[in-house]
This record gives structure tokens, C-alpha cells and sequence, in this order.
């Protein structure tokens, strides 16, 4: 993903926009500090007092930043702001609709909130199901298996079985040692996952996301399943902000987005999520639009390391 770091001045409108929706609740909760001190280190390049920094209204902070992608990316921010310290707030809602409404941008993320402030859950999960990466996934998987690929699909998520299936991911313990088929073997059997077509495995289109896992050299604690999520928004080819949504919901909202991931609560450390969002932009290709892992499993690891552009952890 192309990410422009923003000028100075843009960044500086962007981040009082974001105190003050963070001050809406009258608290500027320490998670909140923490996010807006992450995304200065990692994102907008800057190092600014936060606490100097004033307050901004809807109309001052149109006229501060242009039209276009920054406009977007602030509302994004704004979500996540009002959401981190997991108490999102009506009056925090208030002021992130009158930013998007002043800024004439799409209001889908603001929508988003919406429903997290008032529990609108069942939309919600929806919503970010439909328009994140597992969306996009099963719309892939659809399209070239049709009925078949809507079957494996159910069967999967209500927890049955497909001996076939299973076959085929079983063999993968012949690949060579090194290759992404060795590794992904190993990945499984060391956390005591199961194979697609096997009992609680998961969708066959959603097995891409452990072989990230190899990549990209993250565990699969609630902590580390947030930063490869954050790690995958950034490497998208499209918008970013429902996967990260997901990491918010399951990670961190305690709101159950996918049966097969796990739920947690207050999991997201801000400086880590965009950090590895952050290395995700830095791919130059974008493993959960069109990638099958089946076309590299016979490969090394390092080489598709390489090839992809997955710099390493620091």
C-alpha cells in the first residue's frame, strides 16, 4: 500500500481533530495518548506536544486539510481514537460525524461507530465481515467454485468435515524443509490447529491468513493475531480500515467477528499494531486479495520473503 506520509501542518489539524474527539468523554484516556503518540512515531512523522495542542472545530480543521485521501485517513483515525479505550461514547460519535460531515467523506467508518456505541453488534459484524479481508476472500472463493465453494465454506463454519480436503493439506509434510508448505505443516502442528477439511480447521479461503502467519513471523496470541491483522491491513490493495476493525472487535472490543479466531478483550497495543501495519505497507504484494498459497507452497520461505518484500520484525 502507497502510504504519503502527511505534511507537517496536515498532520499537526489531523492529530488536535483526534484529541478532540478523544476529550468529547472528558478523559484523555491513556490508551487514547497512546495511540495518538504511535501513530506520531510510525505514520505522521512528527513528535509534537500533545498536550499543547488546542482543540479544533469541524470548519477549522476543513479548511487545514485538503480534499482527498487525507480526508479519509483522518476520519479512519478518528474511529480507532474514539474506540481504543474501549468505552467509545456518544459525544465522542458526535464529534467524529460533525469531522466526516464537515470533510464530505464517504461516512461508512463513522457508521461503524455508530453501532459500537449502541451495541448494533449483528450489523456490525456484518459489516466488517462483508467489507474486510474475509469478505473479499469468500467472494474469491464463490466466484471460482461457485456452489461447491458455498458448501465447503458452511461446512467448515459449523464445524464439519471433508476427508478429501484433508488429504490434500496432509500433503504438504512431503514438501521439502524450508519450503512455505514445510513451514505451514510446522505452523499447524506446533499450536495444535487443524487442517482445512479437518475438525474445527478453518474456511479453505481463509488459510492464506497461518500462511501469513509464516511470513510475516507472528505468534498466534491475541496480541500477536492483532499485529498480523494490522500487518495484513497494510499490505491491502484496497481500504484497510474494516480489517483493522476486526482486530478492534476481536482483539479488543470482545465482539466475536470469526468463531475460529479467538475473543479477547483490551488486547491492542497501539505502538505495536502500527508498527506492523506500518511493515504491511511496505509489501509489494498483497497476500489477501489474490494470493493462493497453493501456486508457492513448493517454495522457500526466504525466497517469498524476498519476493514479497516482508522486511524483517524489529
Amino acid at each position: 500500500m502507497d502510504l504519503r506520509t502527511p505534511p507537517p501542518e496536515t498532520a499537526r489539524a489531523g492529530l488536535r481533530a483526534m484529541k478532540t474527539v478523544a476529550l468529547a468523554d472528558g478523559v484523555f484516556h491513556d490508551l487514547e495518548r497512546s495511540l495518538l503518540m504511535s501513530m506520531q512515531r510510525h505514520v505522521l512523522k512528527t513528535d509534537l506536544d500533545l498536550d499543547a495542542l488546542e482543540p479544533i472545530s469541524p470548519e477549522e480543521l476543513a479548511a487545514a486539510v485538503p480534499d482527498g485521501d487525507f480526508r479519509q485517513r483522518m476520519v479512519r483515525a478518528m474511529v480507532m481514537v474514539a474506540l481504543i479505550d474501549s468505552d467509545a461514547s456518544s459525544e465522542e460519535e458526535a464529534v467524529v460525524d460533525g469531522f466526516a460531515r464537515a470533510f464530505k467523506v464517504d461516512r461508512a467508518p463513522v457508521r461503524e461507530l455508530t453501532r459500537a456505541v449502541h451495541k448494533r453488534l449483528v450489523t456490525m459484524r456484518l459489516d466488517i465481515i462483508r467489507r474486510g479481508f474475509i469478505g473479499k476472500r469468500m467472494k474469491q472463493h464463490l466466484k471460482k467454485k461457485k456452489l461447491r465453494g458455498l458448501i465447503e465454506a458452511a461446512r467448515a463454519i459449523m464445524g464439519g468435515t471433508s476427508p478429501a480436503l484433508a488429504e490434500k493439506y496432509q500433503a504438504l509434510r512431503d514438501y521439502p524443509e524450508g519450503s512455505l508448505g514445510h513451514a505451514y505443516v510446522a505452523f499447524i502442528d506446533v499450536n495444535d490447529f487443524s487442517f482445512p477439511g479437518e475438525a474445527g480447521g478453518p474456511p479453505e479461503p481463509i488459510l492464506f491468513h497461518d500462511c501469513v502467519h509464516v511470513l510475516a513471523e507472528y505468534g498466534t496470541t491475541a496480541e500477536e493475531e492483532v499485529q498480523v491483522i494490522a500487518f495484513q491491513a497494510g499490505a491491502q490493495n484496497f481500504d484497510p480500515f474494516f480489517t483493522l476493525m476486526f482486530a478492534f472487535a476481536q482483539f479488543h472490543l470482545g465482539i466475536e467477528i470469526s468463531p475460529v479466531a479467538g475473543v479477547d478483550e483490551l488486547k491492542i497495543d497501539p505502538d505495536d499494531m502500527l508498527r506492523a501495519f506500518m511493515r504491511g505497507t511496505e509489501c509489494t504484494r498483497d497476500p489477501t486479495s489474490d494470493w493462493d498459497p497453493w501456486d508457492d507452497f513448493h517454495r522457500p520461505v526466504g525466497e517469498l520473503r524476498t519476493e514479497f518484500n516482508i522486511v524483517p520484525r524489529v
